[in-house]
Order: structure tokens, then C-alpha cells, then sequence
């Protein structure tokens, strides 16, 4: 069996794992850009930190239902279901890492001139980089 099927058992392997690597950079990536958020602004933080706590305890399983019926292709709704996974620890430990930054940093670098995008980018986000 193994022999007659390798080339679809090999190219069913690929895309599985195309799509594994697909959804879990996306969750990672929108989890790190989320955790971003909501450690740099308390506006973001006090909207969106409570749905992340509310929908972040929820198993991929009950989200089934949801991605079928809004995504138009199976494809895409597995990658948001396989993007849940890595994205609630990454948004919580980018969050945590961003928000536990010394404040002394923050005013070193608004004293040298620093504007807030230099504050996240080169600031915030390296000071967190071992918390994620």
C-alpha cells in the first residue's frame, strides 16, 4: 500500500504541513502584534485584553462550527483553527513582557529624542523578547 500510494500519501504530508505552517505563523504573528497592543496602549488593553481572556479559554473544537460557516474554504478555516493555538499564549506572554518593561528605558530614550514608534520597535519589543 505504502508503495502504490507514496506520491498522494507525500503530497497529502506537504500540504498538511503547509498548512500547519501557515496557521501557526499567522497565530503567531497576530498574537505578537496583539500582545504589542495591548501591553503599549491602556485603551486597547482595557477592550481587547477581556475578549482575549473570554475567547481564549474556548477549545478549538467549539470554534468548529463558527469556521466553517464564516470562512469560504476549508482551507482557511483550518488555518484560523490551527492559528488559535499559538495565538492566546503569544498575545498573554507578549503582553506580560511588553507591560513588565522598566519604565527607566522609556525615559532614557524620550530624553535622547525617541519618538513612539522608536519606543515600541526598538525599545518595548527587545525588552520583552525573552518574556515571549
Amino acid at each position: 500500500v505504502y508503495a502504490d500510494d507514496l506520491p498522494r500519501l507525500a503530497a497529502s504530508v506537504a500540504h498538511s504541513f503547509v498548512l500547519l505552517a501557515y496557521g501557526y505563523v499567522a497565530g503567531a504573528v497576530s498574537g505578537f502584534v496583539i500582545g504589542v497592543a495591548i501591553g503599549w496602549s491602556k485603551a486597547v488593553g482595557y477592550w481587547v485584553h477581556p475578549v482575549l481572556r473570554l475567547i481564549g479559554a474556548l477549545p478549538a473544537t467549539a470554534w468548529l462550527p463558527l469556521a466553517f460557516f464564516f470562512f469560504p474554504s476549508s482551507f482557511s478555516a483550518s488555518a484560523f483553527l490551527i492559528a488559535l493555538a499559538p495565538a492566546f499564549p503569544v498575545a498573554v506572554l507578549t503582553w506580560s513582557g511588553v507591560a513588565s518593561v522598566d519604565s527607566a528605558y522609556y525615559d532614557v530614550a524620550r530624553t535622547l529624542g525617541a519618538r513612539p514608534s522608536f519606543l515600541i520597535l526598538r525599545v518595548a519589543i527587545p525588552a520583552a523578547l525573552p518574556s515571549v
